[in-house]
């Protein structure tokens, strides 16, 4: 019958195995932050730095190339520290090693019992003495407190340093006036290539288009009217350009024109396809990327005409649908009028100028597809109507098709 390694012996070296993974744990914790602030502090200070005193500030490429070499840097000191030690399980000789090594007084005792306790070599010596050995180290690592082999105090510096960084951190954040900008900074270094606009010592305002407004009729040209401050209150700028990018290719900066008090303006050519933008002063970048959609106006593409005729006409209702919008009737016919768009529409207005009743408007409803504008006249008067204001769902854009005339038949 072979002597197994003893319970209570097997006992302490799991706890052992616990504790120190657990340290392992704790070291890699505070490795990553101190690696993680510590290096991320140092690329956001250089991108500041780069983007006052260097012309162009630092492009977006370099950033995002720092940002993950920032990354692998903290990746690789959790390796060191951590990842690489709890790969490796480590055998029942590795941890009594290790418990020896924190506790002298056992000697290589705790390895004797470790070793004698496998089947091998067992025809070299007594079972009785290997019964011997396991009851003497038994009771010699019965007490044994494996806080007290492993204690935190071990990571002390690791800790210390992990607090500090974090307090520094927080006290940075909340300072004011600067907290704000240095949540922008590491925000810059710890997401690659994330579009948060560079902190300069100049405030640019984009005043048109406004911030709601995230699409544009294609094909046709867009202002862009942009306000430059910086500290001094008289601070004058050489050059302000707008930077635009289609499916992630940037166009030339294109120069603004100057207006008074820091404005600069610049009529766009919108292509027909979706852009970003973002505004350059004296050769760098000084706001993030803006997204702008493009699509067409709505327009109408018929008209379906329904005319009930008073009832002293005897006539019955018709329905017709064509490209013109005239409408045509006796006086007191009610005309049904829907106009059919090229998009699905969500309201609009139609604007009368009836003979002798001035400018009015009239709101119209979206049909029940949403392909359409309707509402409801009553020919009374002649005059002239085109529809104005229509929104669809892509956008919100007029609409100013040729004029449409009504005309009125008294008996």
């Amino acid at each position: 019958m072979s002597v197994q390694v003893d319970p209570i012996i097997l006992q302490k070296l799991e706890d052992f195995r616990r504790r120190r993974r657990n340290l392992i744990f704790l070291r890699g914790f505070c490795s990553a932050v101190v690696s993680l602030l510590a290096v991320f502090s140092t690329i956001a200070v250089a991108d500041y730095l780069v983007s006052v005193y260097v012309k162009g500030g630092m492009p977006d490429e370099v950033r995002t190339a720092l940002s993950y070499l920032g990354y692998g840097v903290v990746v690789f000191a959790v390796w060191r520290t951590c990842a690489r030690l709890l790969i490796h399980l480590p055998s029942r000789r590795h941890l009594a090693r290790l418990i020896e090594q924190t506790a002298p007084d056992l000697r290589e005792d705790l390895l004797s019992a470790v070793e004698l306790g496998r089947d091998d070599g067992a025809e070299l010596d007594s079972e009785i003495f290997r019964n011997l050995v396991q009851k003497d180290v038994s009771s010699r690592v019965k007490d044994l407190d494996m806080s007290n082999a492993l204690p935190l105090t071990r990571l002390r510096r690791w800790l210390q340093a992990t607090a500090a960084l974090i307090v520094f951190t927080l006290v940075l954040l909340n300072i004011p006036d600067f907290g704000g900008q240095f949540q922008q900074l590491m925000g810059r270094a710890l997401l690659p290539g994330a579009n948060i606009a560079p902190l300069t010592d100049i405030e640019v305002a984009i005043l048109a288009p406004s911030n709601d407004k995230t699409i544009t009729p294609k094909s046709e040209p867009l202002r862009f009217l942009v306000e430059v401050k910086g500290k001094e209150k008289d601070q004058t700028f050489g050059r302000v350009e707008l930077e635009t990018k289609i499916k992630n290719a940037k166009l030339n900066p294109v120069a603004m024109a100057p207006r008074q008090a820091n404005q600069f303006s610049l009529d766009y050519n919108v292509d027909r396809e979706k852009f970003e933008y973002r505004v350059w002063v004296d050769g760098s970048p000084r706001t993030k990327w803006f997204d702008m959609d493009v699509a067409s106006r709505p327009y109408v593409t018929s008209f379906t005409k329904t005319y009930r005729y008073p009832e002293y006409t005897k006539l019955e209702p018709i329905t017709a649908t064509d490209d013109r919008g005239d409408l045509s009737g006796w006086e007191g016919t009610e005309v049904d009028l829907v106009l059919n768009t090229n998009q699905v529409v969500t309201e609009g207005t139609m604007e009368l100028d009836l003979t002798g009743g001035g400018l009015s408007k009239l709101q119209l409803s979206p049909t029940a597809d949403g392909k359409g504008l309707k509402t409801t006249l009553v020919l009374e008067k002649p005059g002239t109507y085109h529809t104005l204001g229509v929104t669809s769902t892509s956008e919100a854009a007029g609409t100013d098709p040729e004029s449409t005339r009504t005309a009125v038949r008294r008996q």
